[in-house]
């Protein structure tokens, strides 16, 4: 929840609301909490800021405390606002000021605050005519960047089913998973284990070495942010980051980057093949750098890559060691 660099106040204030709050309390003892501990923090911290940065921080151009924006916009609409304010001052910032890195990983420390607690708050759903069970969800799918099909339900979701039919003359129904999105639930609705999910399952751990990867290069535009322990495979994601200017609090279009990198194979190698390919090494230098076998090799490989990897700019000086 806390990012290293935030400002001193806000992260002492985060860490007593982490040892005072559950994932069970419920919305009204979180918003005291947060009034309690986060508004004076964070109010104390914007005093600081010169008009130009506090703009940036959710309810404060407006004097509104955090925990009265998160009140009465609730926790979904307050971390989009904030996720788009943060985006906003990321793209902006000239860098000139030296808060900006401070304010910046502030920022990110207020968007998992709100996160966790979205992802703790139990969300009753009132659906007319069913027997709904009520109870706690995740955000997204575990496998990928979709929603939860209880918690998109309750988002007010109408294209997943789950509405009652009848069985042997009783009326039954479907049952919506509060872990996995629709393709990826455990069980297909007819008590069938899901094939999409079994393979998501056999590559979780692929999964999330890519998504820690895309993460760590979101958090900064510079190469070597990935830390794959391997410098192409490093410029893969800086430019792969660099197409898409990703940042942490697109955590769904991380998500589904990573689905996607993972279910196409594409693999450590196939990423540095496609760096040099880019940087226009020939065949025969590209299976020297990656000590494959022949040229032959690496044309097979090209080959089964599917085209949207290669779709990454390469600037006039890039370079890897």
């Amino acid at each position: 929840m806390v990012w290293d660099g935030c400002d001193p106040r806000v992260l002492d204030a985060v860490e007593g609301f982490q040892k005072r709050w559950r994932p069970s309390s419920n919305t009204r003892h979180t918003l005291r909490l947060i009034e309690e501990l986060i508004d004076p923090a964070l109010s104390a911290f914007g005093q600081e800021l010169p008009q130009n940065r506090v703009i940036y921080v959710i309810g404060a151009e407006s004097g509104a405390t955090f925990s009265r924006i998160l009140g009465q916009a609730g926790f979904a609409n307050a971390q989009k606002a904030q996720r788009y304010l943060l985006r906003s001052f990321v793209r902006t910032k000239d860098g000139n000021h030296p808060k900006d890195k401070v304010l910046q990983n502030t920022l990110e420390t207020l968007m998992g605050l709100i996160a966790a607690c979205l992802r703790g708050t139990v969300r009753k759903a009132t659906l007319p005519g069913t027997p709904l069970r009520n109870g706690r969800q995740r955000e997204f799918c575990k496998f990928c960047g979709n929603q939860a099909e209880y918690t998109a339900v309750s988002a007010g979701n109408k294209d997943i089913d789950f509405h009652p039919f009848n069985v042997d003359g009783k009326s039954i129904t479907l049952r919506l998973s509060s872990g996995y999105c629709e393709e990826h639930r455990p069980k297909l609705h007819n008590g069938a284990w899901n094939p999409a999910y079994q393979s998501a399952k056999r590559s979780a751990a692929q999964f999330e070495i890519e998504l820690l990867r895309l993460v760590r290069q979101s958090c900064a535009l510079q190469l070597g942010e990935a830390r794959s322990e391997d410098a192409l495979v490093d410029a893969y994601f800086y430019l792969y980051a660099l197409k898409y200017r990703f940042h942490p609090a697109d955590e769904s279009e991380l998500r589904c980057h990573a689905r996607l990198m993972t279910d196409m194979k594409l693999t450590d190698q196939k990423k540095k093949i496609i760096v040099l390919h880019k940087m226009g090494f020939s065949q025969s230098a590209i299976a020297c750098r990656t000590k494959v076998k022949s040229r032959q090799a690496i044309f097979k490989a090209l080959a089964t890559i599917p085209s949207i990897f290669f779709k990454i700019p390469i600037p006039a000086d890039f370079t890897v060691a």
